[in-house]
């Protein structure tokens, strides 16, 4: 009967030590933030602009604040909730104004500056370029290069030179941040190039133009700078019939 005693004693503090634990974890506010992070705490202030707290783990510690626009929602201990901010399709990932926000029909219009690597042809250009998306992961570009002039010696003959390009490409795209977009690039283009050759007198002659169907390949980066700016960069290998050239291009494109 005292062994019996004993066990039943021991049931019962164990049940009140599991009845107490369930109910602290119970009595604790959780805030959930548009990132998906949770807090454990104890909601104080809920005010326009920011919500005001103490951690549950340090109920006497100082006061902690967080924005009010970076709280999805938060469960109170007595089971009921308040949504401070709705998280719509279109920001499900967590935050605002984020790279996946492209979708089908948009328009983004843009500038860029070009450099050569290690060719025989001009190196330094500038352009313009349109982009429309046709999904989320798909992208068409009409692009438009013009090289500045640039004189040039290819085994021991002199020469002046210019060079244009247009090209039509397509981009596969992938996010890895709200503010980063990586694409992949292939597409097709035509490379015009305009020479003149020095001649004896010392002046450059008629100039001779010609216009060749190239193949690109490359990928760059799209950083978001605002809701309407980006950032570009991009690596572009272009492959003509008898030529081949890599160009780095960095520029700005505009969102409608």
């Amino acid at each position: 009967m005292t062994d019996f005693s004993f066990r039943l004693k021991n049931v019962a503090a164990v049940v009140v030590c599991l009845a107490a634990w369930v109910f602290s974890a119970n009595a604790q506010d959780i805030i959930t933030l548009r990132n998906g992070d949770e807090i454990r705490a104890r909601v104080t202030e809920i005010g326009t602009t920011e919500i005001r707290y103490k951690r549950f783990e340090n109920i006497d510690g100082p006061t902690i604040v967080v924005a009010r626009s970076e709280v999805f929602l938060i469960r109170y201990e007595n089971g009921t909730r308040d949504v401070i901010n709705p998280i719509t399709p279109n920001t499900s990932t967590g935050s605002t104004n984020t790279r996946n926000d492209a979708r089908k029909g948009d328009i983004a219009m843009g500038v860029n500056a070009a450099v050569g690597l290690g060719t025989i042809f001009p190196n330094y250009g500038f352009g313009a370029k349109l982009q429309g998306y046709i999904s989320d992961k798909n992208r068409l570009e009409g692009a438009f290069v013009y090289f500045l002039p640039e004189e040039l010696s290819v085994l021991g003959i002199e020469m002046r030179m210019n060079m244009w390009n247009i090209s039509a490409n397509w981009h596969f795209l992938f996010s890895t941040s709200d503010r980063v977009m990586f694409y992949s690039l292939l597409g097709v283009g035509i490379v015009g190039v305009t020479t003149e050759f020095r001649t004896l007198s010392g002046d450059f002659g008629e100039p001779v133009s010609e216009n060749e169907f190239c193949f690109n390949l490359g990928g760059g980066m799209d950083i978001k700078l605002s809701n309407n700016w980006d950032f570009n960069a991009m690596l572009k290998y272009k492959k003509g019939n008898n030529w081949d050239f890599l160009r780095i291009s960095t520029g700005f494109t505009y969102n409608f």
